[in-house]
């Protein structure tokens, strides 16, 4: 089962071209795809069983996140008017079309725990990630929780607009990570790291990051991990054993097409597709204005 990801950027929403939103156009059957531009790995399995998040495993964390503070780049947390949202609606629309492929995906893989990674940095992983982790807080019955382990080049808290003062260091250096927990959404919590570390390839292997992921698949319905790019730090690989399944976000006419391939390869059975981003120019938006009047 092989599927790719499409995502473009728009420039109004973010004057910066390298933190600009990412949306997504389809998941499509790489078979549908020009062959040309194929990038090809392993067949997938799917052994996985879904668990059933019980009521009673609910946790609620103490802090709650300053919506008003979250950067405009995180398009799917914003209160927009009703002309912001018609401005934007092709965008937005793109996003939960992602979220609903995902949603498949995580489905018919009997899949909970995803890695956003990619071959390289500037790549857009970690707005991915925070888009996609909102997108999925609109869904009314499930819970998701989003980790920054980017031990490296961490960056969440300040999409959030959290200073690394208000955080608490290495979520994984606590006692309970449950104390660490920020509360973005009645149905989305994120763990943020807010201090480097200096051996965080072994952190990875640690028995905290083991008891982290065991607790948090009784708690929550989809766990989204941004790590640290694939091809520049040991210590995603080290998540490859622990997690279900990963996506690997590709930045268009950027990333060279042998890192993705080297990227994917190292992913194997893992990889559920690719997240094309900041694509200029997405099939069939010309007709999408006109449609919503835009």
């Amino acid at each position: 089962m092989k599927h790719l990801f499409h995502t473009a950027s728009k420039s109004h929403v973010s004057s910066d071209a390298r933190s600009v939103a990412t949306l997504s156009d389809a998941l499509t059957p790489w078979g549908d795809e020009d062959p040309h531009n194929r990038i090809t790995h392993g067949n997938r399995t799917a052994e996985l069983t879904i668990h059933d998040v019980g009521a009673d495993s609910w946790y609620i964390p103490s802090r709650r996140l300053d919506s008003s503070k979250i950067r405009n780049e995180v398009i799917m947390a914003q209160r927009l008017s009703s002309q912001e949202g018609k401005n934007l609606h092709f965008i937005l629309q793109r996003y939960r079309l992602l979220c609903n492929r995902f949603v498949e995906a995580a489905r018919n893989l009997n899949s909970q725990v995803f890695l956003i990674t990619s071959a390289l940095a500037e790549e857009g992983k970690t707005l991915t990630a925070a888009n996609l982790a909102f997108a999925l807080s609109g869904i009314e019955g499930k819970r998701t929780l989003l980790i920054d382990l980017d031990l490296r080049r961490y960056s969440l808290h300040s999409l959030f607009g959290l200073s690394s003062t208000q955080g608490d260091g290495s979520f994984l250096a606590m006692e309970d990570w449950h104390d660490s927990l920020w509360s973005l959404r009645s149905n989305l919590h994120a763990l943020l790291n807010t201090e480097p570390s200096d051996h965080p390839d072994e952190l990875m292997h640690s028995v905290a990051m083991q008891n982290l992921l065991m607790t948090a698949r009784a708690e929550y319905d989809y766990i989204l991990i941004d790590s640290a790019p694939l091809l520049l730090a040991a210590d995603t690989h080290a998540l490859l054993p622990i997690i279900d399944r990963a996506l690997l976000v590709v930045r268009a006419d950027t990333t060279p097409i042998a890192c993705s391939q080297d990227a994917l390869r190292i992913l194997g059975d893992k990889a559920v597709g690719c997240i094309l981003n900041d694509v200029k120019r997405l099939k069939y938006e010309a007709y999408y204005h006109g449609y919503y009047g835009t």
